[in-house]
């Protein structure tokens, strides 16, 4: 299995992608002796009003020299279309980066995938990343491969944007997927762990996918909601279980002397209003806002949660969120 950590994305919804310029090497460093394939370095987005070192770009010439890596790292950032619309895209070769993730929901799946023809025409690796996956039915997700297999990129990902899935939904989703998708396409999978499903549904995942199939874990597995895979237990399992030899102790100090600061800052993990999201299958963004209008009450948490329409729930809609907090 391909491994790509995804901490400094990811968990830059943990801490408004406030990382230091420190932490930052360190872990694209750290990674790459780790052996792990690929590293996300950031997202790119307009920062706003944050100060300081962030990983939230602007645009890719905003990503900083790194520090002396392998050729072997790949190094990615994530963007949607728009976003990556809205700045000039360099030559692959003319950037520290030689992936670009595009996230999409299925409402923009046709207009991202011939987009991507341009970003693969620049010279990046190109990873289509299917945002909550499971809102696809098996017509739509057999039109949407079609247009994946014909753009061919470098990789395909199912996501598991709001944390919903069991483990059989995993192998449900996966053989549908694989059914479809040209075999020349690396498979991916992005859990969340909202139901704290995320680390068993990737050793579900292992079970049954190709041996070059990527999946995502970030350290401590800071991320958005309750977070993501856990990278120090998912190194462990394949050590014990398959025979790897990622050294751990390394790992070990790797978290020790980065994460437990950032930890100790802003709490990531399990809480029952991320599971409240899950079961409702709404975007964990939505559990952010309702806790920044000073509501903590769980029972309220949860009223709101239920009545977001269906339509709405995979996006943030904060004139709905208004009107039915007004009416409560």
């Amino acid at each position: 299995m391909r491994i790509l950590d995804c901490t400094l994305r990811d968990g830059g919804y943990v801490n408004n992608w406030q990382f230091s310029r420190q932490i930052f090497d360190n872990i694209v460093t750290g990674c790459d002796k780790l052996g792990i394939d690929t590293v996300e370095v950031g997202i790119l987005g307009k920062k706003g009003s944050a100060e300081g070192f962030s990983t939230k770009f602007n645009n890719l010439n905003e990503i900083p020299k790194l520090v002396t890596h392998s050729e072997r790292l790949n190094i990615a950032v994530m963007g949607t279309i728009n976003e990556f619309r809205s700045i000039e895209l360099p030559l692959a070769d003319d950037v520290e980066i030689n992936t670009l993730r595009v996230a999409y929901f299925k409402e923009d799946w046709e207009e991202t995938v011939k987009y991507a023809k341009y970003i693969k025409e620049r010279g990046y690796k190109v990873f289509l990343q299917a945002m909550a996956t499971f809102m696809y039915d098996r017509s739509e997700l057999k039109e949407m491969l079609k247009g994946v297999n014909n753009l061919m990129p470098y990789a395909f990902y199912m996501v598991d944007s709001f944390g919903v899935m069991y483990p059989d939904d995993v192998e449900v989703m996966y053989n549908n997927i694989r059914e479809d998708l040209d075999n020349k396409i690396k498979f991916g999978f992005h859990a969340h762990n909202n139901i704290q499903m995320a680390f068993y549904n990737v050793i579900k995942f292992m079970e049954i996918a190709d041996k070059d199939s990527y999946i995502d874990a970030s350290l401590m597995g800071m991320g958005r909601g309750a977070g993501n895979v856990t990278m120090e237990l998912l190194l462990g399992y394949l050590n014990k279980k398959k025979n790897c030899n990622y050294d751990i102790n390394y790992l070990a100090e790797l978290i020790e002397d980065n994460m437990l600061s950032e930890y100790a800052k802003n709490y990531w993990g399990y809480s029952m209003p991320h599971y409240y999201a899950s079961y409702y299958e709404a975007n964990a963004v939505y559990v952010w806002y309702i806790e920044n209008k000073g509501i903590k009450d769980l029972k309220t948490i949860r009223t709101i949660l239920s009545q977001i329409p269906k339509e709405y729930r995979h996006t943030l809609n904060k004139q709905l969120i208004d009107e039915i907090i007004e009416k409560l």
